[in-house]
């Protein structure tokens, strides 16, 4: 079952177990609705063991992101132990990625390649970062972090991602 990460629980909001969700995915409207089951993530994005659905009972926009109830939070206390972490779904369940978008997810594992075809290294991680999403590409020399406003293209089919950092970056 592939998962991907759609949210991040911010902060509880009010006395009764609402909390504020961040999306990250495309078409959030259509991820985040009532009757929506949700895989419980830590604050890296692993499923949290023994697995732990969270279903929404209530959604609201809010502040860009959303206002969730969710069945299994009944109070502020329990809603702030929630702070911070992921909210994974089944990717067959998401809706496909906008013209020119993807999931951030469909990164890891691919090549990484620099001005003229020269190979970089693989993508290893991610990390969302308040400036930027930031790629961790291992390299045989060690691993380099490249902001994601250097990718120039992403070619799925391919596996390879094209960067154009600045000089000195690699």
């Amino acid at each position: 079952m592939s998962l991907v990460i759609v949210g991040r629980i911010r902060r509880s909001h009010g006395v009764h177990g609402v909390v504020v969700v961040e999306p990250l995915t495309a078409g959030a409207g259509d991820v985040f609705i009532q009757g929506r089951e949700f895989l419980a993530g830590t604050t890296s994005g692993e499923t949290l063991q023994p697995e732990r659905v969270l279903t929404v009972e209530m959604v609201e926009p809010f502040q860009g992101g959303y206002r969730v109830q969710f069945a299994e939070i009944a109070d502020r206390t329990e809603a702030d132990r929630w702070r911070d972490r992921c909210l994974l779904a089944r990717r067959d369940t998401l809706p496909a990625p906008d013209e020119g978008a993807l999931y951030l997810h469909d990164l890891l594992g691919l090549r990484v390649i620099g001005r003229e075809g020269m190979p970089v290294g693989t993508v290893e991680a991610w990390y969302e970062l308040p400036h930027d999403v930031m790629l961790e590409v291992a390299r045989p020399g060690g691993a380099v972090m490249i902001p994601y406003r250097f990718v120039t293209g992403v070619d799925l089919e391919r596996g390879v991602v094209e960067v154009d950092p600045p000089e000195g970056l690699l």
